[in-house]
């Protein structure tokens, strides 16, 4: 800390070799505490390009550019080699900071933020602010957000795509601990943090809200959307709920037990209390594709099921990702065999056809006159209404 603090003269122009984690927060520091100093630019052996908002230059470069500096600040845990250029090259203006130096600096940096600018600010802004240089500074990493309409796939999905990508599977949902108070935002910290990793991100049947769409633009996200005939999702959501009573009526209507009725009159509940938000979910995502522009893949179930490779093809195609047919193969017959040795994965699969069994013809044309009734403009048929 001495070394950037004192030992700089005032008004110095300087530059800084190394441009990975160690002199993007050194250069932090400068800007905190000297900010007479104008950093030049970065020297570094391997990168090229900008950090930072700062030229990335070779030595050679560095050298035949002419550029006026007054020091050259190493900030590298290769700093013996560098220095060892260094006085190949003639250059004798340099100072090292080593490496204990360099996590003083770092505390330093990140207690005064703490004091001096972030203390009274909202954690909004500075969770703003964590993604203003994020965006500035690194690479974002392939973001996949697949989001599903209930009981139409989702985990199978999900299994697969993290399979055939290896990317890191995580979930944007701001309350997953809290099922009795469901939000519908996405959790847009997690986002920030894990901007530069490769992530397939459940969206955890969120639907588009304003909010969301604004996270969505603001990452440039694409986004695929698993529905199903939602006459056979309906029986699917009966299962589910007989088989999570608590956690269903705890989502849903705490007073009711579904246990107690017949299956008409189970139903007629399902009917009522969550087929509208099904349909909600999905007349958000397709106002959002048709109306606010977003890209957004529709994709069934069914073909999902009966054309699985041909379907994943499609979804690679659609977020350019560089996988063979073999590759795709592979991860089916990989999620598949999982399938089959770990009952407890909640991959089950659903039958074409038993709504038309089990939902009667009252039930069925109560559906497709509230559809239509309630949205003239939007497109169903991907529902089977």
């Amino acid at each position: 800390m001495k070394l950037v603090t004192q030992q700089i003269p005032k008004n110095s122009k300087v530059c800084i070799y190394g441009s990975g984690e160690t002199g993007v927060i050194v250069k932090n520091f400068m800007n905190i505490f000297r900010k007479d100093l104008e950093i030049v630019c970065f020297i570094d052996s391997f990168n090229r390009g900008e950090v930072n908002k700062t030229k990335i230059y070779s030595i050679n470069e560095f050298i035949s550019l002419n550029i006026e500096y007054d020091l050259i600040v190493v900030c590298s845990a290769f700093y013996k080699e560098i220095e060892e250029t260094l006085q190949e090259k003639n250059i004798t203006k340099y100072k090292t900071i080593d490496y204990n130096v360099y996590c003083n600096l770092k505390d330093a940096a990140v207690l005064s933020l703490l004091k001096s600018e972030y203390i009274n600010r909202s954690a909004p802004a500075i969770i703003e602010d964590g993604f203003k240089y994020k965006k500035a500074n690194f690479k974002q990493g392939k973001h996949l957000l697949l989001n599903s309409i209930p009981k139409s796939g989702t985990g199978y999905l999900l299994e697969l795509m993290t399979t055939l990508t290896g990317f890191y599977k995580t979930n944007l949902n701001d309350s997953f601990v809290m099922p009795d108070y469901p939000t519908n935002n996405f959790y847009y910290p997690d986002l920030v943090d894990l901007y530069q990793k490769n992530l397939v991100i459940d969206a955890w049947h969120h639907s588009a809200s304003d909010y969301n769409i604004e996270i969505i633009k603001k990452f440039n996200l694409k986004t695929v959307l698993l529905t199903r005939n939602i006459f056979d999702s309906l029986p699917s959501m009966r299962d589910y709920a007989l088989k999570n009573i608590n956690k269903f009526n705890c989502r849903i209507h705490k007073e009711i037990d579904m246990n107690s009725m017949d299956e008409e009159e189970q139903f007629d509940f399902l009917v009522k209390y969550s087929y509208a938000g099904m349909l909600q979910l999905y007349i958000s995502w397709y106002r959002a594709k048709h109306e606010h522009g977003l890209d957004v893949m529709f994709i069934t179930y069914d073909n999902l099921v009966d054309n699985t490779a041909d379907t994943m093809r499609k979804i690679c195609n659609y977020y350019e990702l560089d996988k063979t047919k073999d590759d795709i193969q592979a991860a089916i017959d990989k999620v598949n065999i999982y399938k089959q040795k770990d009952p407890k994965i909640h991959f089950n699969k659903g039958i074409k056809g038993r709504g038309d069994k089990l939902l009667t013809d009252n039930q069925r044309n109560n559906m497709i006159e509230y559809a239509y009734k309630f949205k003239k403009d939007i497109d169903f048929s991907i529902l089977g209404l």
